[in-house]
């Protein structure tokens, strides 16, 4: 009986605690190298999805998979065609939608709010 092992990767998991303001950065940026070394490994998450998800969950250190396991399915969106959306997509969708920067309607008024014109500022240049 052959066993199928899964590629050997050498990066290190994500780091889920730290700042909130950099941590969308760092979680692009991890998974762009974690693609890379995916790619380097020759897997191609589009043929072997669910290796390539396996590897994710994996290779993403134990706390953000225990976050994965949390989160509710992702909705497919509608640019992206059935084929596309496989399990290793699902997977980084999930991922992404938790680490990633939301967008506040109301924090952005709260900013408005808060301009105030310098010493000197005239009205039209405020």
């Amino acid at each position: 009986m052959s066993i199928n092992k899964g590629p050997k990767l050498k990066i290190v998991p994500f780091e889920v605690h730290g700042s909130r303001l950099d941590i969308g950065k760092r979680w692009q940026k991890w998974l762009t190298r974690f693609e890379r070394e995916l790619k380097y490994s020759g897997i191609d998450p589009s043929e072997k999805s669910e290796m390539a998800q396996m590897a994710l969950l994996i290779h993403v250190g134990t706390e953000a998979e225990d976050i994965h396991d949390s989160l509710p399915d992702p909705v497919k969106p509608e640019e992206t065609e059935e084929a596309q959306w496989t399990a290793y997509r699902k997977s980084v969708s999930k991922l992404s939608s938790y680490f990633m920067p939301q967008q506040s309607n109301d924090f952005a008024i709260f900013e408005l709010m808060n301009t105030k014109p310098l010493a000197g500022e005239t009205t039209r240049s405020y």
